[in-house]
């Protein structure tokens, strides 16, 4: 896993056992090329007036994405995100996908597959995915690349999706 990590965004492993290794140095000296690409399709998309979903397995750049791309109200579902159907809670998963699919000044949902795959539709409101990592468990990559696909995608739409 720290591979994938140091492949997507390195500062990910800044905190973790590898933190004094001399690659690691160099590469937190400046940001990761992954999360710049990342932000600016978004801010892209954000321009042009399309909503976009962003997907990564790690906690960490889920926070961090969301942090960096405050600019465009990001919203943000991992597994430390309350589940619950009371609506006066505003930091719930089912408020953040609310406020994803009502509110025109959020344009970005960044999610956890494990989180936030399941049972959500964004074809009305989305219609363009960024991908930031994968695992090594390709059926599981396959399944959620072909879920997402399909729950946010229905066919005849404009869709793009990044890798």
């Amino acid at each position: 896993m720290h591979l994938i990590q140091a492949a997507s965004d390195p500062s990910l492993l800044a905190s973790s056992e590898l933190a004094g290794h001399p690659f690691l140095a160099d590469a937190l000296a400046e940001p990761s090329p992954k999360i710049v690409e990342t932000c600016r399709i978004a801010r892209e998309l954000a321009r042009a007036g399309h909503k976009c979903v962003i997907w990564s397995y790690f906690v960490r750049a889920v926070e961090h994405l969301a942090d960096l791309l405050r600019d465009l109200r990001a919203e943000y579902i991992h597994g430390g995100v309350d589940t619950t159907p009371d609506e006066t809670v505003t930091d719930s998963r089912e408020a953040k996908i609310r406020r994803f699919h009502d509110d025109p000044s959020c344009m970005v949902l960044i999610a956890n597959p494990a989180a936030c795959s399941e049972s959500i539709s964004l074809h009305r409101v989305c219609h363009h995915a960024v991908y930031v990592d994968r695992t090594y468990n390709a059926a599981q990559y396959l399944q959620f690349y072909k879920q997402s696909f399909t729950r946010a995608f229905t066919s005849g739409q404009f869709t793009s999706r990044f890798p």
